[in-house]
């Protein structure tokens, strides 16, 4: 379903994290919902539109009448592939949604005990606090909006997350700290670290444009078989067709929205990390 990131995991000087930048998403998922709706609402009404006028022309009134002893048992063969398709399509995005804000929320969560473990005595925290919000604010301000799949790192989170690693390395080898201090600075920095590391294996995944065309188009052929099917129906024809149109629009633009979790119209949430960059602003973890 989703291409997913096969960047390297050996060990090195930089983590798992910083191998793999932002890039910009494809137009189609960066777009907002209300256009992608609109968009789709006008091909498919158009299509079903034109597929009535077509059949209007050409065929005459026996032959319309006749209709629904072929396109009826199409129509539901064509309803029953788009349902599924769609369906488990749906599913699945929003578990990928829920797995990467539940990523985004733990890596908010351990920059905040980073923090307050900075306040230990014996520690001077106030350059591990900076690093950290240092940290914060790149990746909020670079890592959204986007999708992670190729390398190089982007340098200034890369920067960033480097020297908040060597600031916190720095004070927990400090003579004297305790190792429960220590161990408590080392663990919170590197389930951070482990956060980071998921939240950036989510956001590398995105649904395949070519599967969303597969789904479009079994949506675009029932639209256009009942479309045919209601041509003898008159108005409650029309009605017919045009609800159809607007429950496929509708679950198609649902379907880009969730597409990919950074950079589409239904994204992760990043107000827990700003939540933690404000309180390390305003002075709310002191010794």
């Amino acid at each position: 379903m989703r291409a997913r990131y096969r960047g390297r995991t050996e060990s090195g000087p930089e983590p798992f994290g910083l191998r793999c930048s932002a890039v910009a998403p494809p137009p189609l998922f960066s777009a907002p919902a209300w256009l992608c709706l609109l968009v789709t609402l006008v091909v498919l009404a158009s299509v079903a539109e034109g597929v009535r006028l077509v059949a209007g022309r050409v065929m005459g009134v026996g032959i319309r009448e006749r209709l629904p002893v072929v396109t009826g048992p199409l129509t539901a063969a064509l309803a029953t592939l788009f349902t599924v398709m769609a369906a488990f399509t749906i599913s699945t995005e929003a578990g990928y949604l829920r797995a990467a804000q539940a990523s985004a929320t733990a890596e908010a969560t351990m920059a905040g005990r980073l923090a307050w473990a900075s306040t230990t005595p014996g520690v001077d925290g106030a350059p591990v606090r900076a690093q950290l919000a240092e940290y914060l604010r790149a990746t909020v301000e670079r890592e959204w909006g986007g999708t992670f799949e190729h390398d190089p790192p982007d340098p200034v989170v890369a920067a960033a997350l480097g020297r908040l690693e060597r600031s916190v390395r720095a004070q927990a080898v400090t003579q004297g700290l305790p190792s429960a201090v220590s161990s408590e600075m080392l663990g919170a920095l590197d389930a951070l670290v482990g956060a980071r590391r998921e939240r950036i294996g989510e956001a590398s995944m995105s649904t395949p444009v070519g599967y969303l065309v597969v789904v479009a188009a079994a949506g675009l052929a029932l639209v256009a078989n009942v479309a045919l099917l209601s041509t003898h129906l008159g108005r409650r024809g029309i009605v017919l067709a045009g609800g159809l149109v607007v429950v496929v629009a509708a679950v198609l633009t649902l379907l880009v929205a969730l597409a990919a979790p950074f950079a589409g119209s239904l994204t992760v949430d990043q107000r827990g990390l700003t939540r933690v960059l404000a309180d390390l602003g305003d002075g709310f973890f002191t010794s």
